[in-house]
């Protein structure tokens, strides 16, 4: 596979990610017997990782840089977000 690839794979992550998070905030929580909010949730978290990856693997260049940086910057707020709301949800679910 081309370098190039990888690049659009990873601004494709990316782009995943905060499609992922916008869904999950229009369902409005994780659980309620629904299999799209942890789907989404799954969706907004690993997306990014892949993205990383990806985009090392990319071609040199600035849009390598920016697909690192963007998903870098994705996984430290959206993902730790969905990941400490889930966390939360499980844990409202194990008190209650």
């Amino acid at each position: 596979m081309e370098r190039r690839k990888y690049t659009r794979l990873s601004f494709f992550c990316l782009a995943l990610c905060i499609i992922a998070f916008i869904a999950l905030l229009v369902i409005g929580t994780l659980g309620n017997g629904s299999v799209l909010g942890p789907l989404f949730a799954w969706i907004a978290m690993l997306s990014p990782i892949s993205g990383i990856i990806l985009a090392f693997l990319g071609e040199k260049g600035n849009m390598k840089l920016v697909a690192i940086t963007g998903n870098i910057a994705v996984l430290c707020t959206i993902s730790l977000f969905v990941g400490a709301m889930s966390f939360y949800d499980v844990l409202d679910r194990i008190l209650a």
